[in-house]
């Protein structure tokens, strides 16, 4: 997987007309999705997030009890 440093930044007015290849682009890297002229959110591939979030096979690796 190639990941992009600069995320594509898409309008999210244009989400729904767009989202194939909005989705298609994730490869890549995230997309910031903007709305009046400011971040809304971040889209992601999912094992991008999983890695992110420390996902191991779709499941939360267990929490130490504190």
């Amino acid at each position: 997987m190639v990941v992009s440093m600069v995320p594509e930044i898409v309008p999210l007015r244009d989400l729904q007309a767009r989202m194939s290849a909005i989705l298609d682009r994730l490869r890549q890297g995230p997309v910031v999705l903007t709305r009046d002229d400011g971040a809304a959110a971040v889209m992601v591939e999912p094992e991008t997030w999983n890695i992110q979030e420390g996902f191991c096979g779709g499941r939360r690796p267990p929490q130490n009890p504190s």
